[in-house]
């Protein structure tokens, strides 16, 4: 037996990876990825899942069980969830992956990122889908995935998996490519999903007008703004939120220091560390905003906007059985 986990970091185009996995006929290729078929129709589409695993009772045992059943000896699993598992101060996921065949070579894949553009993706994905209503400074001060690498790679190499890192701001325009290799697969395999990007990150106007749901309804504010606007408009540029050069040189420095001592490239070649210039040379890119910046919107994002505000007030009008929410 042979498994191949591939286990994101978050923000690292796993939404893409898995948009292509559920579009290609792996099971030809002598792999098995189990998958349900509303999930398999959800990626395939270029819309966001949690690829083929989530951390509940009986998820680990449910794919080697597809994987018997399908009379293979290749398991493929795709989840960011499974880098936080393996975080996770009592994970017994390896263990547990390799209980049925002990004897079972795992190969793991993880992409890392530059910190800064990192940072910003990940601010937005907490204001996004997180019910994060801080600010860009705010979430900066909470960053600390360089010491969660360390921990994990650790654990993987700990337990005699088979390890590949690669930093996707090398990579990001050469992703499917990176995974036809990981996975043995001829170049041209996997084919791709018709829209340029899955799970995009938002506008400034966006992330605003997100960010304001946020402090009202958390998580659900994403069903009103966010999952509309980014799935239905999935190829419009997003923008980078507001920062300060003292902010942002406290933020670099800190990273900085995490590099140096977390030493990533016990786990990577050098040229894939993820690495940090200094502040000024970022600052370019950051907009100043004051408190009177006016924002926009499409007329094409307004009639998504609305029209899910507008079913979500139906959709409460049905359950309570009221009419007067017109």
């Amino acid at each position: 037996m042979e498994y191949f986990v591939h286990m994101g970091y978050s923000k690292t185009g796993s939404s893409f990876i898995q948009s292509t996995l559920a579009l290609t006929n792996l099971f030809k290729f002598g792999i098995s990825y189990p998958i349900d078929k509303e999930t398999q129709q959800i990626a395939a589409s270029g819309k966001i899942t949690s690829g083929n695993f989530w951390p509940r009772d009986g998820a680990i045992e449910n794919l080697i069980y597809a994987l018997n059943e399908s009379k293979l000896n290749k398991l493929l699993i795709s989840s960011e969830a499974i880098f936080d598992v393996i975080g996770a101060s009592k994970s017994k996921f390896i263990e547990r992956l390799r209980a049925p065949f002990p004897d079972t070579k795992i190969n793991a894949l993880c992409f890392v990122r530059n910190p800064v553009d990192h940072a910003i993706s990940v601010y937005q994905q907490k204001v996004k889908r997180g019910g994060y209503c801080g600010s860009f400074r705010d979430s900066l001060l909470e960053y600390d995935i360089i010491p969660k690498c360390r921990t994990v790679f650790g654990r993987l190499k700990d337990a005699d998996v088979s390890l590949k890192v690669l930093n996707y701001s090398n990579h990001e325009k050469q992703i499917v490519p990176c995974i036809e290799n990981w996975l043995g697969l001829p170049a041209g395999t996997l084919e791709t999903p018709s829209v340029e990007r899955v799970n995009r990150s938002m506008t400034r106007a966006e992330l605003k007008l997100q960010a304001e749901f946020n402090k009202y309804l958390g998580k659900f504010g994403s069903h009103i703004v966010s999952d509309p606007l980014c799935n239905q408009l999935p190829n419009i540029k997003s923008e980078i939120p507001d920062i300060g050069l003292k902010d942002l040189s406290a933020f670099v420095d800190r990273m900085r220091d995490d590099l140096q001592k977390n030493k990533l490239e016990d786990f990577m070649p050098t040229e894939e560390v993820p690495r940090v210039l200094d502040a000024e040379m970022y600052l370019a890119q950051f907009p100043i905003l004051d408190e009177n910046h006016v924002f926009g919107f499409s007329a094409h994002q307004i009639e998504i906007f609305v029209e899910a505000i507008a079913t979500s007030f139906l959709r409460l009008q049905v359950v309570t059985g009221r009419d007067d929410l017109k």
